[in-house]
């Protein structure tokens, strides 16, 4: 990809992404009522409170990084040249 078009990429995801935080705003004339509960987090089923979750993520996410990155070095050229001497000269 050229400079050119990595920076409109970069621009129209910034303009998205401010668009999407300035949609999240709310206006002063709603009102929001919260309700809390007391929970126990060892029997909280959601993933992100299981540490071996977060720990096979992170496993994962380096396979990928580092296959990403061997990949690349396998791209060499190797040049060879042969000589063949003639020996009636």
């Amino acid at each position: 990809m050229n400079k050119s078009f990595t920076a409109l990429l970069t621009m129209l995801f910034t303009a998205f992404a401010s668009v999407a935080a300035i949609a999240q705003e709310t206006s002063g004339s709603s009102t929001t009522t919260t309700t809390t509960s007391s929970t126990n987090n060892a029997v909280d089923p959601s993933w992100f409170a299981d540490n071996w979750m977060w720990l096979a993520g992170g496993v994962i996410l380096l396979i990928i990084i580092i296959a990403a990155l061997s990949s690349r070095s396998k791209t060499t050229t190797i040049e060879r040249t042969t000589v063949i001497r003639d020996n009636n000269v």
